[in-house]
């Protein structure tokens, strides 16, 4: 469960934000093509299924639009030749992080999922079947339990077999559905019970569990056995590790490939069904928490991550592994699935918290393909408008696009292109006369080679404009001001981005005398300030706003020790949450510990460096619906930068929260 409060950044169930954002700048450049954008699904969705019919087509059910918000019933299909998505019937009960398999007859089930997202997780033991011929949903038998999040597996004789795949249910048995009878049998009660394990179907039918997550990174695996359904222990991974997707090989063995435990992993092992025993394999070209893996028609397998752009790719015939075309975007809760002529189609997902309509297609053939542009990467237009231009080289009829361009450039070729027969075609990028009083900038990326465009100011005004007053100064109250700019006739000026606790009600840019008028919101913590620039061609000025603190500052000044208090409608933070602060000195490599319990709502973790940057968040690590950073288990180290004031939030999942808590925390130098 996650939620945005009024910060820009996504919340990672798991992971320190950190750990995710180091990873992905290490991989920002890639020399293949990336993924290319297909048609959009019909609504923005993420942690939804994605099933590959018989005819081709995939069928999409479930999801959210957000964590928090109500679970979709609603269902579609895309189209591979058509690169369309066409709503179908929806389902009978509206679900997300569901698990859906396609039976052997070509229909798909799907088991249990969260039908209640906020202000927890509610699972239902539901299940229903989706019929091709017909186009509609038909419920099928309930499961012996609720399970609000599943994974789901077809065996080698058709039935399906369920468990959960987290450890925080009590729920220490599995069970299988047969579509002959449309009915569930329990299995015998797992050794361990885990979650993020690793979970795959052995030749011989037996299910093989591995790793996860048991009051600790374990590295135990067990069997379960159709004949006896009971689970037995077997052999030991080297490693402890949990978020994997482990795959079957033609020969039988299983390959283990990365996951995490107190950091994501590189390192690869493979099970033995006939020794029982785990063996060292080839490490993989990056680390990664593994959360889906596809076998492509050659046998080698797609392993992808969530927050990374990152595709590696297993080559069955040397062993080996490679990078092979990045995804467009670090999205978490796509889905990806194997089409017809061997490429993938990844859909949905969020970068942050709010769910995509975009899908893209994973080319085969183009992905191992280098893309070029030929010169400079980096260009300026005049200030009175212009072209910047770049020649692309790929292999012929590979796809291209252009990704997180501004919006004061426009394309020549919108949308995604396809190389010509010559291998090349010049890209241009045109900009309207710059009359913003500065220049500007922008890098993004073309065919996923990074370039910079840069487009200075048009000329100066001819004496610089004064603003009055320059300052003001407002209580903690919701407030008022105007701003009166005078200047030359033909001197344009802008007001640049007020603080995220004001707004402008007029215009924030003119020509000659103008005013802007903006409201301050009211206070709820300290003292606050912004310096606010007015700039026009040539010239720079600014005006400072001020606010009074309120009453309560909301914040507590603390050492290692456990602390009561109390999340109250008196610290709010954003429109809709509320916070208790903690406020404590330390410096980059010190080791803290954070874990914040309530029994009165479900408890959110923030911890903010010293310029005010969250560096780690965490929603339900501690536990149950309780928080701790890092996730589970073990201490977080406080990241290079300057040592000063650190802030812990104390705040909820669900926004109008309130009630005790108790927050236990440790420092160490």
């Amino acid at each position: 469960m996650q939620s945005n409060h009024n910060l820009n950044l996504p919340h990672p169930v798991r992971w320190l934000l950190g750990v995710l954002l180091a990873a992905l700048l290490s991989l920002s450049t890639f020399p293949a093509l990336a993924t290319v954008t297909t048609g959009s699904t019909t609504i923005p969705r993420m942690m939804h299924t994605a099933n590959t019919l018989l005819d081709g087509n995939i069928l999409l059910a479930g999801g959210y639009a957000r964590p928090g918000t109500a679970p979709y019933a609603s269902a579609e299909l895309y189209n591979p030749v058509t690169g369309i998505f066409t709503a179908v019937a929806p389902m009978q009960q509206a679900r997300t992080e569901h698990a859906a398999v396609t039976l052997n007859d070509g229909r798909v089930m799907v088991f249990g999922g969260s039908i209640v997202t906020s202000p927890s997780l509610v699972g239902t033991a539901t299940t229903e079947i989706f019929d091709p011929a017909t186009g509609n949903w038909t419920y099928a038998a309930n499961m012996s339990v609720a399970r609000y999040r599943v994974q789901a597996r077809l065996l080698p004789s058709g039935k399906v077999f369920v468990m959960n795949p987290d450890g925080y249910a009590s729920i220490f048995y599995a069970e299988v559905y047969d579509p002959a009878t449309n009915t569930f049998t329990k299995t015998g009660n797992m050794i361990d019970k885990t979650g993020y394990h690793g979970l795959v179907v052995l030749r011989d039918g037996r299910v093989l569990k591995i790793g996860g997550y048991a009051s600790a990174y374990i590295n135990r695996a067990e069997i379960w056995d159709p004949a006896t359904n009971q689970w037995t222990a077997t052999g030991s991974m080297g490693q402890p590790r949990q978020d994997i997707q482990p795959f079957v090989l033609p020969d039988g063995k299983v390959l283990v490939a990365g996951g995490a435990n107190t950091m994501t992993l590189a390192s690869t092992e493979i099970y033995d069904p006939a020794t029982g025993k785990f063996v060292a394999g080839n490490p993989m070209s990056v680390a990664m928490a593994v959360k889906s893996a596809t076998a492509l028609s050659n046998g080698d397998f797609i392993l992808m991550g969530d927050y990374s752009r990152s595709l590696a790719r297993y080559q069955l015939a040397t062993g080996q592994w490679n990078l092979t075309g990045p995804k467009r975007i670090a999205e978490r809760g796509s889905s990806v699935s194997l089409l017809p002529e061997g490429n993938l189609l990844i859909v949905g997902g969020a970068v942050q918290n709010d769910a995509s309509s975009t899908a893209a297609i994973w080319d085969k053939a183009c992905a191992p393909q280098v893309i070029a542009l030929s010169g400079s990467t980096s260009q300026t237009i005049s200030p009175n408008g212009g072209q910047a231009s770049f020649t692309v080289t790929a292999a012929a009829g590979c796809r291209f696009e252009v990704s997180g361009m501004p919006v004061w450039l426009t394309p020549s070729v919108p949308g995604p292109q396809t190389m010509p027969a010559s291998g090349s075609m010049v890209v241009s990028f045109t900009a309207a006369t710059n009359t913003t009083g500065a220049s500007r900038s922008a890098s993004f990326t073309l065919g996923n080679n990074g370039i910079s465009i840069t487009q200075p100011s048009v000329v100066q005004c001819p004496t610089a404009p004064t603003v009055s007053p320059s300052s003001f100064n407002f209580s903690a109250v919701a407030a008022s001001g105007t701003i009166q700019v005078t200047a030359a006739s033909t001197c344009s000026w802008r007001l640049g981005s007020l603080p995220s606790w004001a707004y402008a009600s007029t215009s924030t840019s003119g020509t000659g005398n103008g005013t802007v008028t903006f409201q301050v919101a009211p206070n709820s913590g300290a003292a606050r300030s912004a310096t606010v620039p007015v700039t026009s061609p040539g010239f720079s000025s600014s005006v400072m706003i001020n606010q009074a603190a309120t009453a309560a500052s909301c914040s507590t000044q603390i050492s290692s020790g456990t602390f009561s208090g109390t999340l109250t409608a008196g610290c709010p933070s954003g429109a809709r949450y509320y916070t208790s602060r903690y406020t404590f000195n330390g410096a980059p490599g010190n080791r803290v510990s954070i874990l914040l319990s309530s029994t009165a709502f479900d408890s959110y973790l923030y911890l903010k460096s010293p310029n005010g940057t969250v560096i780690a968040s965490n929603d339900d690590g501690g536990g149950g619906t309780n928080s701790r950073i890092p996730a589970s288990s073990g201490v977080y180290v406080l990241p290079a930068g300057s040592a000063g004031v650190y802030t812990i939030e104390v705040s909820s999942y669900a926004p109008g929260a309130t009630g005790p808590f108790t927050l236990s925390f440790s420092l160490t130098q």
